[in-house]
């Protein structure tokens, strides 16, 4: 049999299979023949077959244990981790030092991402044998998938890489290992380590450059992430495959988006979907260019035909997932999200965006202190408490009360105020949102006896990825300070409002206008419209020009602001920095200055917004403060200065309606 024997050492599974199949025509009942047919056998491709060959030889001799480890071993070949598992248990059960047992149960540990147990049994196999190369081979990997493990799911970056470089103390030119310590500095925020391992010790030339291209990414250094794809292109132009360099291009892509030039991203994708048409990979870059493009329908529809090449795909799930998330479909983010957990069990970046899901729907209290006063010497104390509960991932219902007192400069009368405040908001679909406040106020002081309910009703509308139209109809009391809450005279506004913003030039364009009805039979109309553009993304940094107009049916100047004709026009500049880990405090800041025509009269006016953030575990604070001239703002014609002190509280980590989408994630996990 001699001849068999190095068939199937050199890999020639098939012509193994053959030469012992004829042998056994002789001799039937040659236990040696029949393993060394059964293994030709599973590892020619049938390992059904080979299973019922090893357990008619164990029906006539169960102890076996030569037939248990190849009876183990093609558990393997068929990837059942598990039943592999279990005949190397019973093995060692009654041979704890058996050495093929050992490694095979690391193995089979492995299949099943135990790594920790795989970890320790193979240490005990090269304990016992040291110089075996096929353990020392398993052990590198399973350091990896440990290693993988560690990063990746618990954050655990030190022990990652001391598993990563016992690897790499072995053969410090490790390929696999080298990747995998690249991949955990990302994971880690140690960027510029990760930048020095691919740009100088990957040898694969496409895993090299893009790795570098993400690393000089998240350096905050976009143009020189662009160079260095750039360069693994001209590289791969020459000696690289059609698979490498589609590789490089796609990385091309993701690299110009990151430097805002959509344009150019756009029209290179097309090009590569003509030249791939079928290819999964260019249609997931073609998924996120639109995104980029806030054109959330169109991603979505693309990654659903990505995953139908690729269905167990992360970047799929998870970008369909998000951009559900933008349309604000977040019943659909839930279940792409926790499916996605299915494929990638305990993923960083999945339960990150399982926690941004918690933190917009998890109930919350909050309160709110602000004083305001004009330049007539009136002023206006309000604090107000709130809660809200999100009764599902579409659907959310507000509380509240809020206590105000309005004072002025020349009498010692103070007005008290006491409102009780129910709201709701649904999302019908995609493009349509709707919400709802009612408002019910007492308000009393020696000049006052008012009972009044405010209300406001409104729906947003998505018209297109560049355009949002808003029509609401607001009921209110005029109520800015204690002298218009004297005269009793509620409002009806009728209002609509256009928000649009495009990507490619940065340009944006706000619109609302305004139509009001007084109790006291005055009309009033108010357009306000902005024209902006983006300087800068991070921080955010705008500009732009602001021009209102607003006219009276009559003016009532002794009771209250109502010119016949009001223009203002100025500029403004808003600033926005988020908080970071390095970054503790987000800063946001606008300020707006021009002129203002009433009536003939000109005059300059200006105003500012500061607000300062900060967020600690489930508290949010906010410390703000304004000032404002304008007069079609303050209504009365006085400029006003205001600052509030904002506290918010996350009750819960988690929405009331969690665990529906949690035990949906089960069940898909259990059937799967």
């Amino acid at each position: 049999m001699s001849e068999g024997f190095k068939l199937l050492e050199s890999g020639q599974f098939g012509e193994a299979k053959i030469f012992f199949g004829n042998f056994l025509e002789n001799d039937p009942e040659n236990p040696t023949a029949l393993i060394c047919y059964g293994r030709a056998t599973g590892l020619s491709g049938n390992v059904s077959e080979s299973q019922s060959i090893f357990q008619r030889l164990l029906n006539q001799n169960p102890q076996s244990e030569e037939v248990l480890l190849n009876m183990a071993e093609s558990h393997l070949w068929g990837n059942d981790g598990a039943s592999a598992a279990a005949v190397y248990s019973d093995i060692l059960s009654s041979n704890p030092k058996n050495f093929v047992a050992l490694m095979g149960y690391a193995n089979s540990m492995s299949m099943q991402k135990k790594y920790d147990e795989a970890y320790t049994y193979i240490k005990k196999a090269l304990v016992i044998n040291p110089d075996n190369q096929q353990a020392r081979i398993s052990r590198k990997f399973i350091r990896l998938g440990l290693a993988d493990y560690l990063a990746s799911q618990k954050g655990d970056y030190t022990g990652a890489k001391k598993l990563v470089n016992e690897n790499l103390t072995a053969n410090s030119k490790d390929q696999e290992s080298l990747m995998l310590k690249a991949t955990i500095h990302l994971l880690e925020g140690s960027f510029a380590e990760a930048r020095d391992i691919y740009e100088h010790r990957i040898d694969n030339k496409v895993q090299a450059y893009k790795g570098w291209c993400v690393a000089e990414h998240f350096l905050g250094a976009d143009e020189r992430a662009l160079e260095v794809v750039k360069e693994g292109i001209e590289i791969l132009s020459e000696k690289g495959t059609k698979e490498d360099k589609l590789a490089m291009q796609l990385q091309y892509v993701t690299a110009l988006l990151w430097n805002n030039e959509l344009k150019d991203a756009s029209e290179f994708v097309k090009e590569l979907r003509q030249t791939y048409p079928e290819n999964k990979e260019v249609i997931a870059s073609e998924a996120e260019v639109l995104i980029y493009f806030s054109d959330y329908s169109g991603g979505v529809s693309k990654y659903q035909e990505y995953l139908g090449y690729a269905p167990k795909s992360f970047k799929g799930n998870l970008g369909m997932a998000d951009a559900n998330h933008a349309l604000g479909l977040d019943h659909l983010a839930y279940q792409g999200a926790f499916k996605t957990l299915t494929f990638y069990p305990g993923q960083k970046d999945v339960l990150g965006f399982i926690d941004r899901l918690n933190d917009g729907h998890a109930p919350y209290i909050g309160t709110e202190g602000f004083l305001s006063e004009t330049s007539d010497g009136s002023w206006r104390k309000r604090l107000t408490s709130y809660s809200s509960l999100s009764l599902g991932p579409l659907f959310k219902v507000n509380l509240g009360y809020e206590h105000e007192l309005f004072g002025d400069a020349i009498t010692d009368d103070i007005a008290d105020a006491n409102t009780f405040i129910v709201g709701s908001s649904y999302r019908i679909n995609k493009l349509t949102l709707v919400e709802a406040n009612i408002d019910i106020t007492s308000a009393t002081s020696e000049t006052i006896d008012l009972d009044f309910l405010n209300y406001k009703v409104q729906a947003s509308f998505r018209l297109s990825k560049s355009q949002q139209v808003i029509v609401a109809h607001e009921r209110e009391i005029q109520n800015f300070n204690k002298a218009l809450l004297e005269l009793d005279i509620m409002m009806d506004h009728y209002i609509l409002k256009n928000i649009s913003f495009w990507k490619i030039p940065k340009i944006g364009w706000y619109s609302e206008y305004y139509y009001t009805q007084f109790s006291d039979g005055n009309e009033r109309s108010l357009l306000f419209t902005s024209v902006y553009r983006n300087l800068l993304d991070k921080p955010l940094l705008k500009t732009g020009i602001n021009y209102s107009t607003m006219t009276f049916s009559r003016s009532v100047p002794e009771l209250y602001y109502s010119p016949e004709k009001f223009h203002n026009i100025e500029w403004f500049a808003g600033f926005k920095k988020d908080e970071t880990e390095k970054f503790k405090l987000a800063i946001s800041a606008d300020l707006a200055v021009g002129y203002q025509f009433s009536d003939g009269q000109e005059q300059p006016a200006w105003r500012v917004n500061v607000a300062f953030e900060k967020e600690i575990g489930r508290l949010q604070m906010k410390l703000h403060g304004q000032h404002n001239s304008i007069s079609a703002v303050t209504n009365n014609g006085f400029s006003f200065s205001g600052i509030g002190l904002a506290i918010k509280y996350r009750i819960m980590d988690k929405p009331v309606f969690y665990n529906k989408f949690n035990t949906m994630s089960d069940r898909i996990q259990t059937t799967k």
